[in-house]
């Protein structure tokens, strides 16, 4: 569907197979699609069983229609998703989704219809998973030791390393000095590590490389030395 209004009426979409997105319906621009005594089935796709938007704002209107199987809706624009008595309607496993990480689901009663946004997270918080209602994925506060520009970029201050726990969330620990970010450097990633080193608190030397006597560096093993003490 591109930039139209369009009107689909006593119909069913089954069985239909997307090379990419969009297993029933794909929207790229402006539109407004309403849907009227139409019953979607199974349809497959890579993403999206059932329909996917990249378009900045489009707008779906169902009534008395029917989802017969669990969908997916991702919304990979960024406008909202309008719908209508679609969500009394499609089951409960369901899934309605945003295609970046960075994001979280913003949902909003409006006249008639339900308005879902993929709203990006402001500077100062921060999100790692892409958001869905499935997940419940929230912008969350940007901890103590980093700095937030929102979406899903984390970076760490001077001399901490972030551990991102089971609920996605990060946590900044000390860090040894010349393990991870330092004062040289002008950003780093919530997880840097310096001088070829890896692993939590970047405690160990990358494949390949080992500890060099009185250094905090790792150095290739092939060119490291080998020194045979009597």
């Amino acid at each position: 569907v591109g930039e139209a209004t369009v009107l689909m009426t006593n119909c069913s979409i089954n069985n239909n197979t997307a090379g990419s997105f969009g297993g029933a319906i794909s929207v790229s621009s402006h539109a407004t699609l309403k849907l009227h005594l139409v019953t979607i089935g199974p349809n497959t796709a890579q993403r999206a069983t059932a329909l996917f938007s990249t378009a900045p704002q489009a707008n779906f209107f169902w009534t008395e229609s029917n989802v017969t199987v669990p969908m997916t809706v991702e919304n990979a624009g960024s406008g909202a998703i309008a719908l209508g008595e679609i969500i009394q309607a499609v089951s409960s496993d369901s899934v309605w989704k945003c295609s970046l990480a960075g994001t979280e689901v913003v949902a909003e009663a409006r006249t008639g219809f339900w308005s879902l946004t993929c709203r990006e997270c402001s500077a100062g918080t921060y999100s790692l998973i892409r958001a869905s209602t499935a997940n419940e994925a929230r912008c969350l506060p940007c901890p103590l030791g980093g700095y937030c520009r929102g979406g899903d970029h984390v970076l760490a201050s001077e001399n901490v390393w972030g551990q991102v726990s089971a609920d996605h969330s990060i946590t900044f620990l000390p860090c040894p000095p010349f393990y991870c970010c330092t004062a040289a450097q002008s950003s780093c990633a919530y997880d840097h590590c310096t001088g070829n080193r890896a692993g939590v608190l970047c405690s160990e030397c990358l494949p390949g490389y080992s500890l060099q006597l009185f250094s905090n560096s790792c150095a290739e093993d092939a060119t490291c030395t080998r020194l045979d003490l009597p």
